[in-house]
């Protein structure tokens, strides 16, 4: 994967620009599944809105692909997420992040942040 050094990052989420997506990719298109992390304790989402496509690999790895009209990360109440939420193409965070996080057209791969849980000496998702 060639990275272009075009990156976003906000909370736990964080997207590194690649040249190009990866062949065998299958579009994300249910409203769970474009979620890319979730608070445990505050109810809040990210999610990319805007002029944006997901998609995953056979490893469960998320793609974007974001058009000439950019996109944006945002922390959004989950319980509030709709398909129209996803078409927002302005900041429209509403939680504890809300800083605005303006996304270039371009072609990113999508990493979660995680740390070492030494009891169970293994890579583990972050949690509230």
């Amino acid at each position: 994967m060639e990275f272009t050094g075009v990156n976003f990052h906000g909370g736990d989420v964080q997207g590194y620009g690649i040249a190009k997506l990866p062949q065998s990719l299958t579009k994300i298109t249910s409203v769970n599944d474009k979620i890319l992390a979730r608070g445990e304790v505050s109810g809040h989402a990210h999610i990319l809105t805007g002029d944006v496509e997901l998609f995953k690999d056979s490893n469960g790895n998320v793609f974007a692909a974001v058009g000439k009209d950019g996109a944006y990360h945002q922390h959004y109440k989950e319980n509030m997420i709709t398909e129209e939420t996803f078409k927002a193409n302005k900041n429209i965070s509403n939680c504890d992040h809300t800083k605005e996080c303006f996304i270039p057209e371009g072609f990113y791969a999508i990493g979660i942040d995680r740390q070492f849980d030494p009891n169970a000496e293994a890579w583990v998702r972050n949690t509230d």
